[in-house]
């Protein structure tokens, strides 16, 4: 009987939606070095409609942390890859810095405001009960950060399902590729480009989540593509395919 593939899965977006914790994140880590950052709740309360709006229309083109940054530099809603392509060429000097205050700010959160913080969490149930029955092993692979990750598994009793957690991922190849040397590889991401990039490392098989965050290019390509989403309906069947070989 064949080794059963090892499932791995993006987690912001795919297994957690976070978008205003972490348009939250941006806002006050683009706020600058020093400056004041409220306990979460207030932070919540006093994150404004507009940036909330804006970060939205960065987020299907953010794939790290420094990404997410690009927010903090404008105040309308943008459109397009190639907004944010010029946007980010224009502040990529500051980016860095800003994502590294970001995770400050997070840490900050997470340890003084635990309850608040995890409740603003939502977990995917659909990709919880997949890992829960998956037949190989379990993996996470990520930008972010592995203590925010673990906490958030921890909270949901899913860590201990969790094989191996790779985490504040620059490329998701890597680890992918790591994976796939001793066993097939399923890897489920809601970014067309991680999935496409995915797709060529021997022995995994990628799919694009048609949930999560997706920019318009990222639709119109797989259109071309002839790449079909998959849906959250359709991730009992993709264990139950595994369990039948």
């Amino acid at each position: 009987m064949p080794v059963p593939p090892v499932l791995a899965v993006d987690f912001d977006g795919v297994l957690v939606d976070a978008l205003i914790e972490c348009a939250a994140m941006t806002y006050y880590a683009n706020a600058g070095i020093g400056a004041a950052v409220p306990p979460y709740a207030e932070a919540i309360k006093a994150l404004p409609e507009w940036f909330v709006a804006v970060f939205r229309s960065v987020r299907p083109y953010c794939q790290t942390a420094s990404d997410f940054m690009v927010a903090g530099h404008i105040s309308a809603p943008i459109s397009s890859l190639a907004e944010y392509r010029q946007l980010r060429e224009a502040h990529v000097d500051v980016l860095a810095a800003a994502a590294e205050r970001a995770e400050t700010v997070r840490a900050q959160w997470r340890e003084t405001s635990p309850r608040e913080w995890l409740d603003s969490h939502q977990f995917v149930e659909e990709v919880a009960e997949c890992l829960r029955s998956w037949p190989g092993p379990r993996w996470i692979v990520s930008a972010k950060d592995e203590d925010s990750i673990r906490v958030i598994l921890r909270e949901h009793g899913v860590e201990e399902l969790i094989d191996t957690v790779a985490a504040s991922c620059g490329s998701k190849v890597d680890p992918l590729r790591e994976a796939s040397q001793h066993r097939g590889v399923v890897f489920i991401d809601d970014n067309l480009g991680h999935v496409l990039a995915a797709g060529l490392v021997p022995g995994v098989l990628a799919r694009w989540a048609g949930w999560g965050y997706a920019s318009p290019e990222d639709r119109a390509n797989a259109r071309t593509l002839g790449i079909a989403p998959l849906g959250l309906s359709d991730l009992p069947t993709l264990a139950d395919a595994v369990r039948a070989i």
